[in-house]
């Protein structure tokens, strides 16, 4: 069997969960012996490149959607299955032209979001079938600075007008504020098309969780062409330090940590606003950064605002190794999402190394935190809750430590993860051949 993966993002990068994941997938694929070669988003047309003996193939999608090159480039490798992570509806459609077998693991809400984190125009986890109506309001508020302030005139256009003016922007040169508004409908609509494109070619959509199922059907997707497959960790290779016990009676602060990007919608400043309220001995340490200018406006808004609470340590971007080693001298994991998280990778991470996690219902995290075993659940956005489960910690540090002795074995490893899809490849590969 011959397997393409195609990576989220770049292939050779460590930065996101996305980029993590499929790096530990290669790996324990080729550690299995498996015929696989990598196709990577990148801004050239095709390169080849090499990952431990595996062809990486840099592909620009946009220029391979208006060549039809994904199809020559299928033809060229020849795979009898495709496993896409990115690069999802151009591969969509070149396999449905040459009748491969296609699967789609989603990784966040984009796969059929507009707004791209399935989070409303109110913060809300979003519970609606994505529409051209209820959809604006949200890639207004969430997606352009400013956006809202042209809804109310907006929304009063008929849609026919808003997709003529959105292309009409297409074809003049950018003009900051009127071209993403004036396009918003047509980026919609692109997304619902989109979307609706993946349904269709799709073999199989993987939902790395429960919620990220719900979400799939609740927008269209047969139930029969979902399965939910929960992502797999590499075992972290670092010495675990027994951070919260070695610290159990001493004077040292119990350490919180977060682990991402700096991102609205992975709450950060829920996180901050909780922390603000918890007394005792204890620090916050915040692993990661940004990555885009609107979240760079985000995290310098954030860092001015708690300047003056010296418990707060921002580490900035680091790589997997060194997270991994930060990570183990650190004691409880503090996981804030407001959106929908489709699984929550640095959960699994953090569990693996016998850290306790606090985490909001964020989809992802039911799945890997049982209540008082090892870590808490609190609602979305909801900062008092998030401060009462982190002064509990505080206060009693024997319940961490007891999480943190039970919290290891609710980790799937990425060899257990990678035999169950290697079972769904063989099943849908012989679907195909019938």
């Amino acid at each position: 069997m011959r397997l393409l993966i195609v990576a989220s993002g770049d292939f050779f990068s460590d930065y996101g969960g996305g980029q993590v994941y499929v790096r530990q997938l290669v790996d324990e694929l080729i550690e299995q012996g498996v015929d696989l070669q990598i196709a990577t988003p990148g801004d050239s047309s095709v390169s080849q490149l090499f990952y431990k003996g595996c062809s990486v193939h840099t592909v620009c999608s946009e220029e391979f959607a208006e060549k039809n090159e994904v199809t020559d480039l299928l033809k060229d490798i020849k795979p009898d299955i495709v496993h896409a992570h990115g690069m999802k509806e151009v591969f969509a459609k070149a396999c449905a032209t040459e009748g491969l077998p296609f699967i789609v693991t989603a990784h966040h809400g984009g796969i059929l979001c507009p707004a791209g984190a399935l989070l409303n125009h109110a913060d809300d986890i979003c519970s609606v079938t994505a529409n051209d109506s209820d959809c604006l309001r949200c890639v207004l508020h969430n997606n352009i600075r400013w956006g809202m302030g042209v809804w109310p005139l907006l929304r009063l256009l008929p849609l026919r007008i808003r997709l003529a003016l959105g292309a009409a922007l297409r074809r003049m040169p950018f003009l900051y504020y009127v071209t993403p508004v004036g396009t918003s409908a047509l980026s919609i609509r692109e997304k619902l098309d989109g979307w609706n494109d993946i349904v269709h070619s799709a073999s199989l959509l993987v939902a790395p969780s429960a919620a990220m199922a719900q979400s799939m059907f609740r927008n269209g997707a047969p139930e029969d062409k979902i399965k939910i497959v929960p992502h797999g960790i590499t075992v972290v290779k670092v010495v675990q330090s027994q951070a919260v016990v070695a610290r159990q009676d001493s004077d040292a602060p119990l350490r919180f940590f977060f682990l991402g990007r700096i991102s609205y919608v992975k709450g950060v400043h829920v996180l901050l606003r909780a922390f603000s309220g918890v007394t005792g001995k204890t620090e916050l340490h915040i692993i990661g950064g940004a990555g885009n200018k609107p979240e760079e406006r985000y995290m310098r808004r954030l860092m001015r605002k708690y300047a003056s609470d010296k418990r707060i340590i921002w580490k900035g971007k680091v790589t997997k190794e060194s997270a991994d080693t930060l990570i183990s001298q650190l004691d409880v994991l503090v996981h804030p999402t407001i959106c929908l998280e489709v699984f929550g990778l640095n959960i699994a991470e953090a569990l693996s190394m016998g850290k306790p996690v606090i985490a909001t219902r964020c989809g992802g995290a039911e799945q890997q935190i049982q209540e008082g075993s090892n870590g808490f659940l609190v609602e979305p956005d909801n900062p008092v809750a998030l401060t009462c489960s982190m002064q509990l910690f505080v206060d009693r540090r024997v319940d961490a430590i007891s999480m943190a002795l039970r919290g290891k074995s609710s980790v799937r490893s990425m060899k257990e993860h990678v035999a169950e899809l290697m079972g769904i490849y063989k099943k849908v590969i012989a679907s195909n051949d019938r």
